[in-house]
């Protein structure tokens, strides 16, 4: 369902306890995915077919608004991945909200 275009952002947890990734495409289909992947951070690469070996993943596939709740203790590094099913594309608002 998704062969269209992603968007994808890096983010460091500072390991402070929660922060929410929270997605608003009020005018589309959209979902939110959160990947820790310290490898980006450590090589420069991104996610690829060869390695798609990945710490932990999260989604909201509601199809719309959504957030990821991201916990963590220690600093780490993810990727945050805004995509739409059957290549849709739309406009949104990414926010990460420290709690």
């Amino acid at each position: 369902d998704y062969a269209g275009p992603e968007r994808a952002y890096s983010f460091t947890h500072p390991g402070t306890g929660n922060v929410t990734a929270r997605l608003s495409s009020p005018c589309g289909e959209l979902d939110i995915a959160v990947l820790r992947y310290e490898w980006w951070y450590e090589d420069g690469d991104c996610p690829g077919p060869e390695t798609v070996t990945v710490g932990a993943c999260d989604m909201d596939d509601d199809r719309g608004d959504g957030e990821v709740l991201i916990y963590a203790t220690a600093e780490n590094h993810y990727l945050v991945i805004v995509d739409g099913p059957d290549s849709e594309e739309e406009s949104f608002v990414l926010t990460m909200d420290c709690e």
